[in-house]
């Protein structure tokens, strides 16, 4: 399970798959999302993902050679990929530098606390989760949140500033999303308004040296 998080190389490079093989390999990865949502990540077998998804365990294997392991790596890392891909939507409606801090920082917390495979790595494995935050290192995890919502940032930034400001916005996500407290949730409204004042958007200006367009609704 250590690598569970780690982007295997042909994944991240995006190799040639036949369309029949990614229709497969998306189909294997669907059923073992539900059966970790319903049963958890140490109750999930092989057996169990080759019954939801209607295959043979041989074809399972078949598919993801490196077994078990790289099948659930692949799982989370596609939830991930979803859940970032309908953030992108709420990312793109933003006019200004502090309307985009506020879209990624509640969208994004809020679809991965609202998504159930992801809250059960983080009840079983919260090690593989934390370690995404560790401030020594970017592994590809959050290499790929940080090309992701790049771009949006390049909108108000310039290319190095953006990249800059979109991991630091990430890791506050990722930190939250791995250690919700309890007294304050980043899905009350006021209360992500307070922290994107008081922290996040001087943080986000400070990286990008940006100037002071500070939108009006942190104002009200």
């Amino acid at each position: 399970m250590e690598g569970l998080l780690q982007t295997s190389e042909e994944f991240r490079l995006g190799a040639c798959v036949p369309f029949d093989e990614l229709s497969k390999r998306l189909k294997i990865i669907d059923a073992a999302l539900c059966c970790v949502g319903r049963n958890g990540i140490k109750e999930t077998s092989l057996e169990e993902i080759a019954l939801e998804a209607g295959l043979a365990r041989a074809t399972l294997y078949r598919t993801f050679l490196g077994g078990r392991e790289e099948m659930l790596a692949a799982a989370f890392e596609t939830e991930l990929a979803r859940l970032f891909c309908a953030v992108s939507v709420d990312l793109a409606r933003a006019k200004d530098l502090d309307s985009l801090c506020e879209a990624f920082l509640g969208s994004a917390t809020d679809r991965l606390i609202a998504s159930r495979p992801l809250a059960v790595l983080r009840k079983e494995r919260p090690e593989l989760l934390l370690g995404l935050v560790n401030l020594d290192r970017m592994n590809d995890t959050l290499a790929v949140l940080v090309d992701f919502a790049g771009p949006f940032f390049e909108q108000f930034l310039d290319f190095e500033a953006s990249r800059r400001a979109a991991e630091f916005v990430a890791r506050v996500v990722l930190s939250y999303v791995t250690s919700p407290e309890e007294h304050f949730s980043l899905s009350d409204r006021e209360v992500r308004g307070q922290i994107l004042m008081s922290w996040v958007v001087p943080g986000v200006r400070a990286l990008g040296d940006a100037p002071d367009l500070v939108s009006q609704s942190f104002r009200a």
